[in-house]
């Protein structure tokens, strides 16, 4: 990514604005969406990170990441980040990025890329990894036209008209109640919908990567809410994200429907982990998630 786009965020872009650096600071500074909680949302913390793991550096293929997040941040306030190469070998770098906010530390990460003298592919042919959904994303409504009518309206114009995501759930979505007869065998502790990036794609590895963060963080607690039957505003779904590790396949294309399928994998007293894949229309895998949340209680 050149120094002049990283200065030019385009209006309405949430999600190169969550990896551009902010112009004309002295060092990396970061700005996030607004959100209607109290903290920053996840997928803005993990594009941070991407951004600020390329900014000045000539890096190929992003392999994994880890992200753990230490302690929630204002989603008005700006998010400062320093990185470190803490590992250079012939075919894999490892990047640390700590984000920081009013001298506090907020999440550290590490990132996994390979060289430019990595191996090329193994050649093993590899199954369709996932079966594409048998709902089209063309036969259910945007989340944005028809699942928002009982909402506040900070969370309706958040979802509405800020994410950069046109969001359709296959499952039922988490802003209504589910009765406990509602939780069918096939849906519960799951979560699966159709998600595309509206706004206008960098045609750099960075923003495919920002992006495959900023979906995957978008519903990767759901099952959870699924399994007991309550909305994202039940007072009894109080969850945070303590841990959420990815591993990035394939370079996803903006406008092109992916497929977000999460379970829920453990509970442990008041821990919960999910796993998750992003795949294409066609079954193709582009990605796989894994995060580690915890129960805080009431508000």
């Amino acid at each position: 990514m050149s120094e002049a786009m990283l200065d030019e965020t385009p209006p309405n872009a949430p999600i190169r604005r969550a990896m551009t650096p902010v112009s004309g600071r002295e060092g990396l500074v970061f700005r996030g969406t607004p959100t209607p909680w109290t903290g920053a949302y996840g997928g803005d913390l993990m594009s941070h990170c991407i951004g600020a793991a390329r900014h000045g550096r000539k890096l190929g293929r992003l392999i994994s990441a880890n992200f753990e997040f230490l302690r929630a941040s204002d989603p008005l306030g700006e998010v400062s980040a320093s990185t470190e190469t803490v590992r250079e070998g012939r075919s894999l770098r490892h990047i640390r990025v700590t984000l920081d906010q009013a001298g506090s530390e907020k999440l550290t990460a590490i990132l996994v890329y390979e060289t430019d003298s990595a191996a090329t592919d193994v050649p093993v042919v590899m199954p369709p990894s996932h079966e594409a959904p048998r709902t089209e994303p063309g036969d259910i409504p945007s989340i944005a036209d028809a699942e928002l009518e009982n909402l506040p309206d900070s969370y309706r114009t958040y979802y509405a008209a800020t994410r950069g995501l046109d969001v359709r759930y296959i499952t039922k979505p988490p802003f209504a109640t589910c009765e406990s007869g509602d939780l069918t065998e096939s849906r519960f502790g799951g979560s699966e919908n159709w998600t595309r990036v509206v706004e206008p794609a960098d045609p750099g590895r960075a923003f495919s990567e920002a992006a495959l963060c900023y979906i995957a963080d978008d519903s990767a607690l759901e099952p959870v809410l699924n399994g007991q039957g309550v909305s994202w505003f039940h007072d009894d779904a109080k969850f945070v994200t303590l841990s959420h590790s990815m591993r990035f396949v394939e370079r996803i294309e903006s406008g092109e429907w992916l497929s977000c399928t999460n379970r829920l994998h453990v509970v442990s007293g008041r821990y919960v982990e999910t796993r998750g894949t992003i795949t294409t229309s066609s079954g193709r895998r582009v990605a796989s998630t894994r995060q580690l949340g915890i129960k805080v209680g009431h508000a």
